[in-house]
């Protein structure tokens, strides 16, 4: 049963179903108001109900929400990873909840890196969680994690195993919760990595008009842009980004930068 169930990804309409909002959080402090913006998630099953005793393998119907500390599959991230081979979103509804949520908590998840790796590695479809966890791992709070997740971007996104643009849209979704200067450091990374410049600047490309002139953290990922352009030979051609960057007026730093990006 195990050995059959593991032969295909899920079905239509059967995949684990994810939702995610932008949620905030206030409180005082020092006799002001203070404000955190972050990114929440749950992961709802589409099973048959409580598995029955013939079938192992099958997972109930269920919704799960991640709670802080609620991360102690250790080394069994990767033995629930390999048993389904053929579709990574089976461990990530069990195990990938942490790393989910890993770019709003400053807890320490020791499945994260264990999660990524383990991503990173399996050779099935990459689904919907596939593409919102590692997006979640290159914003990360952790530096460490974020290392993790650069390995995981290399390894599946240029090789066209997961999308730029998908990347690119959860990141803009999120982008009130997760600090653009997080994925400025992790896409220099990438770009330094073999064959992660082209996808840097693809998913810039893509990114950026995604994203309101005043977010913050944005003249950083300007600045990349126009370091890959150059290193390219390239210019900004996409009419999205033109349009966008033709926006941008006065003297600030991220002004100058659209506007050389322009010339």
């Amino acid at each position: 049963v195990s050995a059959e169930r593991s032969r295909a990804p899920y079905g239509p309409g059967t995949a684990p179903h994810l939702q995610s909002e932008v949620r905030t959080h206030t409180w005082a402090e020092g006799g002001r108001e203070r404000t955190l913006r972050y990114a929440h998630f749950a992961v709802q099953s589409s099973g048959r109900g409580p598995a029955a005793d013939d079938q192992p393998t099958e997972l109930p119907t269920s919704s799960r929400q991640h709670q802080w500390g609620d991360s102690g599959f250790g080394d069994w991230v990767s033995t629930i990873a390999a048993i389904w081979p053929l579709d990574a979103e089976h461990f990530l509804a069990i195990a990938g909840l942490s790393t989910l949520e890993s770019g709003s908590s400053t807890e320490v998840a020791h499945d994260v890196p264990r999660v990524l790796d383990a991503l990173a590695r399996h050779p099935g479809h990459m689904g919907a969680l596939a593409v919102h966890a590692l997006a979640a791992g290159i914003s990360a709070t952790r530096r460490d994690y974020r290392f993790h997740a650069v390995d995981a971007f290399v390894d599946l996104v240029p090789t066209g195993r997961i999308a730029t643009s998908d990347i690119a849209s959860v990141l803009a979704k999120h982008a009130e919760a997760w600090p653009a200067s997080r994925w400025t450091e992790s896409l220099t990374a990438i770009g330094q990595a073999p064959g992660g410049s082209p996808v840097v600047l693809e998913l810039l490309t893509v990114l950026l008009p995604q994203l309101p002139l005043g977010h913050r953290g944005l003249n950083s990922l300007l600045d990349l842009l126009r370091d890959q352009t150059i290193r390219h030979g390239a210019m900004v051609t996409d009419p999205f980004l033109l349009h966008w960057l033709g926006e941008f007026s006065g003297t600030s730093p991220v002004a100058r930068t659209a506007a050389q990006l322009l010339r």
